[in-house]
């Protein structure tokens, strides 16, 4: 199992009602550390990116992209929609243990080359992710 060190956070580090303990974030910290999040909830994490050869899967060089709206879904109900940021990630942070759905809105000049809706049941709080969505212009 990876540790970390008080003070150090790391999106690899198994989330536990232990570790959580271990460090809080920071108030400079843009993203919250995996390791100071409530251990007793979900949390999942979404890319997008721009994919340059259309295959749907990210490689290294495919950009991030953050002009796009990434929706999360339980039942038939909208619960968040968030834009990703210029790195490309989307956050859901302390929801209940459910079933839930990701869906990704484009822009009619873009086209997904990943599935453009993603379903998870999300039984044990934990972190989810990430989910990729790939994108490009028809």
């Amino acid at each position: 199992m990876l540790q970390g060190k008080v003070g150090e956070s790391s999106i690899y580090m198994p989330l536990t009602a232990y570790n959580a303990l271990l460090t809080l974030p920071t108030i400079n910290d843009a993203i919250p550390r995996w390791d100071a999040l409530n251990a007793c909830a979900v949390h999942i994490r979404v890319q997008v990116f721009y994919d340059t050869n259309r295959d749907g899967i990210r490689q290294p060089g495919e950009p991030p992209y953050a002009r796009a709206i990434v929706e999360l879904w339980q039942g038939d109900t909208r619960i968040a929609q968030r834009i990703p940021s210029l790195s490309g990630e989307v956050f859901f942070f302390d929801l209940p243990p459910g079933d839930y759905a990701l869906s990704l809105v484009l822009a009619p000049y873009l086209k997904a080359t990943t599935p453009r809706r993603y379903y998870l049941h999300a039984d044990v709080a934990d972190l989810y992710g990430p989910y990729t969505f790939g994108i490009v212009g028809r």
